[in-house]
């Protein structure tokens, strides 16, 4: 509003028109609160304060105007309605099902992110929120190792039905959803708990082949739970995970990848226990550090009853798959070989003939694994993370066997060709090959690059922890410094071993 002005009568005048002195288009006195022609008309004075105005009809200085009269003549000759515009409330999907349809079908019918059946009487507002953060925010960064979306059948899972096994799911969900936004809390630990509680009673009443997908999907993410946890966080994921493989050995791998989204799950299992075994291979704390429940820890790898396992879940997933999907998933498959078939230098069967043989023949098929040709952007980024995870296991199945599987040089070629490929990924999916090929740094300016790629990744992917990654490389580096000092090489086993060992909590590179 105009500031005040007093007239010679003492009332106060204003410095614009008043609202209805402007529609009529007349002079006006400016008298406060009412000016003087609309007392006499006996009208209402609209004021002198902020007015919205809207153009008049034909008014082509005040608006923009658009070809709507040739859309609607055109909708009115194209259709028997009445040609008014209206709004259409649509998703993406719906236009891919348009597109569909208007063009040869070619191409499979698009398919839904998730189940129709979305009701979820038993979460609060809240809690849908968080489940709708968890699809929009969360589910989209998750896949499998062959980069197959993880985040889409876990949304599936959850929305199936209303059984105790799909509530557990949820409410794991929304645990992780809790985690992702706010932050390692209470309410994030209430959550995990009802997850287990509802876990829990749909165990007792038995466990089916369709149920079994739920309690491992539900499982794994309570896995991810633990391990997003901050430093102080436990060894409980291990829990979760060795729990998830008894499920699936209790209705049998074979029903389980039956079952829609079982083959995705049995990779994501499969691919967090290979990592667990190449942690727990090197780190040599004393069993009361290592959850009772996570049973396979006491276990040697190497051991026949342990391989045998093994060898069928990861047949099983491999063979589920196009052939694509085959050679993607292969060098995962390797490194769980090298994990389980590898001796301590100390053993005496690894300086026999039989073993010097087979990790021969070992080495020799990772060297002649070629990946798929790539025809797209995602099947080519998939490719270049199969590869960096196949020169990974050889150069990490070299130094730990002492044995080069090429000529000395090599080593170092095939080292930078990994972190190559890592650098034009952007991110650092899989920390694992990048402890490995960081281990072979060894000047100041190699070890910087190794730690730009570590900060690429943190910065671009705010929800990946690689800090424990940083720690374990700095110090390896710094052993590698002082051995050299005196002109020794340490044993590479040993070395990871005392490294690993010297964190309380055991090393998890998934």
């Amino acid at each position: 509003m105009s500031i005040p002005i007093a007239g010679l009568d003492g009332l106060p005048l204003l410095k614009k028109r008043c609202g209805t002195c402007i529609d009529r288009k007349i002079s006006c006195d400016r008298r406060h609160p009412r000016c003087s022609n609309c007392v006499r008309s006996n009208r209402a004075c609209q004021g002198y304060g902020l007015r919205l105005s809207w153009p008049r009809d034909n008014d082509r200085k005040r608006m923009i105007v658009s070809r709507a009269g040739y859309f609607l003549r055109r909708s009115r000759h194209n259709s028997p309605s009445s040609g008014q515009f209206h709004m259409i409330n649509a998703t993406s999907w719906d236009i891919k099902v348009y597109q569909y349809l208007n063009t040869p079908h070619g191409n499979p019918i698009p398919a839904l992110s998730h189940s129709l059946s979305r009701s979820m009487p038993g979460l609060s507002a809240t809690e849908k929120d968080l489940f709708q953060f968890f699809q929009n925010k969360v589910a989209v960064g998750l896949s499998s190792f062959s980069s197959k979306p993880l985040g889409q059948s876990l949304l599936r899972l959850a929305s199936s039905g209303d059984s105790l096994a799909s509530v557990a799911l949820q409410r794991s969900l929304i645990a992780v959803a809790y985690q992702y936004r706010y932050g390692p809390g209470l309410r994030g630990e209430e959550l995990k708990l009802s997850a287990i509680h509802a876990l829990a009673a749909s165990a007792a009443q038995g466990i089916q082949s369709q149920s079994a997908v739920q309690h491992v999907a539900a499982g794994m993410v309570l896995c991810l739970f633990e391990t997003r946890q901050s430093s102080v966080s436990s060894n409980q994921w291990l829990c979760y995970l060795r729990a998830a493989g008894k499920v699936i050995e209790s209705v049998s791998l074979k029903s389980f990848v039956g079952v829609t989204d079982g083959p995705i799950l049995l990779e994501w299992v499969y691919y967090h226990e290979v990592l667990a075994r190449f942690s727990l291979r090197h780190w040599r704390r004393s069993d009361g550090e290592v959850p009772s429940h996570a049973c396979f820890a006491k276990l040697p790898c190497y051991l026949p009853e342990e391989k045998s396992r093994w060898h069928a879940a990861s047949g099983i997933v491999q063979w589920q798959k196009p052939i694509e999907h085959q050679k993607l998933f292969e060098p995962l498959h390797l490194l769980s070989e090298v994990t389980a078939e590898i001796l301590p230098s100390k053993n005496p069967t690894c300086h026999g003939e039989e073993y010097k043989v087979k990790i021969k023949n070992l080495k020799e098929e990772i060297m002649n694994l070629k990946g798929p040709r790539p025809f797209d952007d995602e099947t080519r980024r998939a490719a270049a993370k199969a590869e960096v995870f196949r020169i990974a296991t050889l150069v990490y199945l070299s130094r730990s066997t002492g044995q080069d599987s090429t000529h000395p040089s090599e080593i170092p070629l095939l080292v930078k060709r990994g972190l190559h490929l890592i650098h034009h990924m952007g991110i650092c999916e899989r920390p694992l090959p990048l402890l490995i090929l960081g281990c072979e740094a060894r000047t100041d300016i190699e070890r910087l690059y190794i730690l730009d790629l570590v900060a690429s990744t943190e910065t671009a992917a705010p929800d990946r922890h690689l800090h424990s990654i940083k720690t374990l490389l700095q110090a390896l580096w710094t052993q590698d410094d002082l051995h050299a000092e005196d002109n020794v090489q340490p044993d590479y086993m040993e070395k990871l071993s005392a490294v690993f060992t010297a964190s309380r909590l055991l090393p998890h590179f998934a």
